[in-house]
């Protein structure tokens, strides 16, 4: 325990701003002894608390009581409304409110767990509470407020600010059932306004409607599930359908959900209606409406119009709202949940024999049967798959691979280096690259099943007769160049990709005059390589003509190899003058 002059230290403490635990390392007591006292009051802390509270619950009781008795059928709105306007008048307060703990002071704890729900009719309080000053209990009325310990006097309540009756509506409606069952007045009965509406028909083909819910079903071991449903009528038929499943639905599922509606029913309607969901609306951006990109490119895609209707608008789609409404209360009506794929067969089933196959209360015709004659009037449907795409970012490691669900995969020789970053696509088991700078796209792998394989780089599919015949056609297909690719490709075949390369490279850099006599140089010579070509290109003319060909460290090769082909041509008579 402690003393007031500590209690009145934890109070200041927290007035200031303090933590718990600052508290009570400050006061010296343990965080328990600080939370009990926390939020409780001196005269808690005095033992007069408990008094206090039911001496001002009882001035409530009292002039709630007095209300019932002038008229025995005011609703709890109407009730707590002249009460809070009571509170506010005579600056009273009660601090948190009549909660559960001064319900249970009056001993009728049995009438705890009723009427604990929002009441359904909202009456509006046209009449001014002009009361008197708060009885003491006994008939006499005085010119003296009580709050809390002190008492002010009536000039020194009229300049405080009324702080008002601070209560919730679940309390106050358990308090009202304890004051109704104690005094026996009754509850006014429930007036229900049902609004009124008339039913649009469309011609058969034209439109369908369609809405989502959820429902909260249990399964074989008693546990609670909550199912989402995607629901589609035809509202000339009435010929629903409705797919279910465990989370909620997102754009792209959606879009799946209507491919369902429509292989279903076999074709789809011109226009479909709408609440403005999240799954296919982004903005309204006043009247411009903007959707989803996945809802906008399957929309595109089929053809269909959109009309989106207001908030449970049963002039507009009120089809649709009673499918929902049937599907819950009937299909779902003790449904014990075995999984997700007996479920949507039973669905199936139930749409089959119930949903479509009874006489329907509205038209009075069986949806199944209708169907048939609507059937040929729906437009066919454009089985619409879109690729789902995955993204990651990956990071080049020190093997020159990137990393994916537990395997590596190889990246292309000396263009990036460790820690280097690039993006990976997932879409139907291939992997593609792209450099994360410039967006290029740089190579792709098989996404590999498992942990701990390696993917090398696959090779082109390209053929060394396609890279022949692409520098055939650089060379203007001439005589000499045919020999010298085809001795290129018998002396060198493993590195016919690299000479082409290179071939190509000359070709960009060279006149092709000279470059055919290079070709008749080398072969006359039997010098079936493109190095040799290009050291005699470098023997003719200047070396740094050819600098962005030739790799720096290769360059003194070069230079070496022009330098002998010079001189072997001059002596051998070669019109060639060597420095």
């Amino acid at each position: 325990m402690i003393d007031l002059e500590k209690f009145r230290r934890i109070k200041t403490l927290k007035k200031d701003g303090y933590v718990q635990r600052s508290v009570a390392a400050d006061v010296g007591v343990n965080l328990k002894t600080v939370q009990r006292w926390w939020h409780r009051s001196e005269d808690d802390f005095l033992g007069n608390g408990r008094t206090n509270r039911d001496d001002r619950l009882n001035v409530y009781k009292d002039f709630l009581v007095g209300e019932l008795s002038r008229d025995r059928l005011l609703t709890d709105t109407v009730l707590r409304e002249r009460l809070l306007k009571h509170a506010a008048a005579n600056s009273m307060t009660v601090g948190a409110g009549v909660g559960d703990e001064r319900i249970a002071s009056l001993g009728e704890k049995i009438a705890l767990g009723h009427s604990n729900r929002k009441d359904h009719v909202a009456i509006e309080s046209d009449c001014d509470v002009t009361c008197s000053d708060i009885s003491g209990g006994d008939g006499d009325t005085g010119s003296v407020v009580t709050y809390g310990k002190n008492e002010i006097s009536d000039d020194e309540s009229k300049q405080k600010k009324p702080v008002g009756f601070s209560i919730s509506d679940p309390s106050f409606r358990r308090y009202m059932v304890l004051l109704r069952l104690e005094f026996g007045y009754p509850k006014p009965p429930l007036q229900v306004v049902h609004r009124k509406y008339a039913m649009r028909e469309s011609p058969a083909g034209e439109e369908s409607q369609v809405d989502m819910g959820q429902i909260v079903v249990r399964d074989m071991y008693g546990k609670s599930l909550r199912l989402y449903i995607f629901a589609m009528v035809l509202s000339c038929s009435r010929m629903k359908f409705f797919t279910v499943q465990s989370e909620a639905f997102n754009a792209r599922q959606f879009v799946e959900a209507h491919d369902l509606s429509f292989r279903y029913f076999g074709g789809r309607t011109s226009i479909i209606f709408y609440d403005q969901d999240r799954t296919m609306v982004v903005s309204e951006n006043a009247g411009n409406i903007i959707y989803t990109k996945e809802f906008t490119e399957y929309k595109e895609h089929e053809g269909f119009d959109v009309y989106l209707c207001n908030k449970s608008d049963p002039d507009t789609k009120g089809k649709i709202e009673n499918v929902i409404r049937y599907i819950k209360y009937n299909f779902f009506d003790r449904y014990e949940f075995y999984g997700m794929e007996r479920l949507n067969s039973d669905i199936l089933i139930w749409l089959d024999k119930v949903g479509n196959g009874r006489v329907h209360q509205t038209t009075l015709k069986v949806p199944k049967e209708e169907y048939q004659r609507e059937r040929p009037l729906l437009t066919m449907y454009k089985n619409y798959e879109k690729k789902v795409v995955r993204e990651r970012i990956a990071t080049v490691d020190g093997l020159n691979t990137v990393r994916l669900n537990g395997n590596r995969y190889a990246m292309p020789k000396d263009k990036y280096i460790q820690g280097d970053k690039v993006r990976l696509e997932i879409s139907e088991g291939v992997i593609k690259v792209f450099d994360i700078v410039t967006g290029e796209f740089v190579v792709k792998h098989a996404e590999m099943e498992g942990k701990g394989n390696y993917a090398a780089l696959r090779k082109s599919n390209r053929t060394h007769e396609a890279l022949v015949f692409e520098t055939l056609e650089l060379l203007d297909n001439t005589t000499d160049a045919n020999v010298f690719l085809k001795r290129i490709q018998s002396e060198k075949p493993r590195y016919v990709r690299q000479q082409c390369s290179m071939i190509k490279k000359v070709c960009n850099t060279y006149d092709s005059i000279i470059i055919q006599s290079g070709i008749t140089y080398c072969i006359e010579r039997n010098l079936n390589c493109a190095t040799e070509l290009l050291s005699w290109l470098c023997s003719r003319e200047s070396i740094e003509k050819a600098k962005d060909i030739i790799p720096r460290r290769t360059t003194p090769h070069y230079k070496e190899r022009a330098s002998q082909l010079s001189k072997y041509d001059s002596l051998i008579g070669g019109d060639y003058e060597g420095d």
